[in-house]
């Protein structure tokens, strides 16, 4: 969000109206922007101070924070440094930034930099997994996930959330040992398919793939890299349940059908359908994609408005 934005009155900070942030925008839209220092809580205008940090549009970055801002659940496996893999007992843990629910790692799986790791087999250790606390969701849902594949072995599970009755489950994988997309959604013994061709499948081993996944009704759509490469009709909507079996990494079931890459975060949206703008701001602005800070100049921005003025 914005940072505090100083009156040069010297009569201290004052926040910004979110209506007022097309205003800013309007003037400052043609710099190549990207650190807004702002804040307003008067019907006034201000000045702001203008930081390039990004090559990238500032405001748009914002309207995909507030996207990620409204998400049920997020869960971010990039850390600082790496770590081993998790021990049995004590393993390694990371936090749901919207609620005390864990994912836990188990056996090979470890954090990096890039995310969530799923070594290839090794016959020193079991292959790795990760699992997540239970908790219930269903109805209309969305999910966001970036996944980087370091080989496309048969039918390699991203995710299966489901329940021990496997009733009910949600599954994402590749179909069989292609790089196509599977989604499956199942409840009550009925299984219903969404897949998508090779040529709109993941990314090539190596590279980052941004998928957004939304399920309302029978309508389910699936949108990699900002775009919509498949929608379903007759597809089914998760039904509310406490989902007490959910993997990353693996299949549901047992062993098998492992994953060998990386998730970098996942994000969960219960009641709520992100639109294709939406699912395109978040593409544009996914953190693997920020590039770093290169230019350290910065611009002063003075806009007054009722003989107030800013800084």
């Amino acid at each position: 969000m914005p940072t505090p934005l100083i009156r040069r009155d010297s009569s201290g900070p004052v926040h910004l109206y979110d209506d007022l942030v097309p205003l800013i925008v309007a003037y400052i839209g043609s710099f190549e922007t990207l650190s807004i220092a702002a804040k307003l809580n008067s019907c006034f205008l201000l000045h702001c101070r203008v930081q390039y940090s990004y090559l990238a549009d500032d405001i748009n970055l914002w309207q995909a924070s507030e996207t990620r801002h409204f998400a049920s659940h997020e869960w971010d496996f990039r850390t600082p440094s790496t770590s081993s893999p998790s021990p049995s007992p004590s393993p390694i843990t990371v936090k749901d930034s919207r609620s005390p629910l864990l994912a836990t790692l188990h056996d090979a799986a470890y954090l990096s930099p890039s995310g969530l790791v799923f070594p290839p087999p090794s016959p020193s250790s079991n292959r790795g997994h990760a699992s997540i606390n239970p908790f219930s969701w269903g109805g209309p849902t969305s999910i966001e996930v970036s996944v980087q594949f370091s080989s496309f072995s048969n039918a390699s599970h991203v995710f299966d959330f489901g329940d021990f009755s496997y009733l009910s489950r949600i599954f994402l994988c590749n179909f069989r040992t292609t790089n196509g997309i599977t989604l499956c959604v199942r409840e009550n013994h009925e299984a219903k398919y969404v897949d998508s061709a090779t040529y709109d499948g993941f990314e090539e081993v190596g590279r980052w793939t941004h998928l957004v996944i939304t399920m309302e009704g029978p309508c389910t759509k699936l949108y990699k890299n900002g775009q919509l490469i498949k929608m379903s009709v007759t597809s089914q909507e998760p039904e509310e349940c406490l989902r007490d079996a959910q993997v990353l990494g693996a299949y549901l079931k047992g062993d098998g059908f492992h994953m060998e890459g990386v998730i970098g975060f996942l994000r969960f949206w219960n009641g709520k359908i992100l639109s294709h703008e939406q699912v395109g701001e978040l593409y544009e602005h996914a953190e693997y994609k920020r590039k770093p800070a290169k230019v350290k100049v910065t611009k002063r921005v003075f806009l007054t408005f009722s003989g107030e003025q800013y800084m």
